[in-house]
C-alpha cells in the first residue's frame, strides 16, 4: 500500500488510501505518483512517472518531501496547473 499526502491550501494531509481523481465539493484534486530511492550515496532521490521534470532528493524522507512538494508546485505553477493534489509516495528505500 502506497502513502498519500494531500496538498490543499497551505497544509497537507497524509493518508493511507489512493483515488487517482478525488471529488471535494466543486474542486477536482488530481493525484501524482512520486518514488523515494536511495542513491549510492545515501540520499533520498524522489521522481514522478506522472509529472515530467519531478526529480529532486534530500538527506532523509522527510527532506526529500518536502523537496518534492515544492518541485511539483513549480511544475503544476508552470504548467498552469491545481495546486490541489494528493501525492502517492511509493518508498523502494533500502539499506
Amino acid at each position: 500500500m502506497s502513502t498519500v499526502i494531500s496538498r490543499v491550501g497551505p497544509t497537507y494531509n497524509i493518508g493511507l488510501s489512493f483515488q487517482p481523481v478525488e471529488l471535494s465539493g466543486d474542486i477536482v484534486r488530481r493525484s501524482y505518483r512520486i518514488v523515494l530511492e536511495k542513491d549510492e550515496d545515501g540520499r533520498v532521490v524522489v521522481r514522478s512517472p506522472d509529472l515530467q521534470g519531478v526529480v529532486t532528493d534530500g538527506a532523509n524522507e522527510n527532506e526529500a518531501l518536502q523537496n518534492a512538494f515544492e518541485a511539483v508546485n513549480a511544475i503544476l505553477e508552470t504548467r498552469g496547473l491545481p495546486k490541489e493534489y494528493n501525492l502517492t509516495v511509493s518508498r523502494r528505500l533500502s539499506a
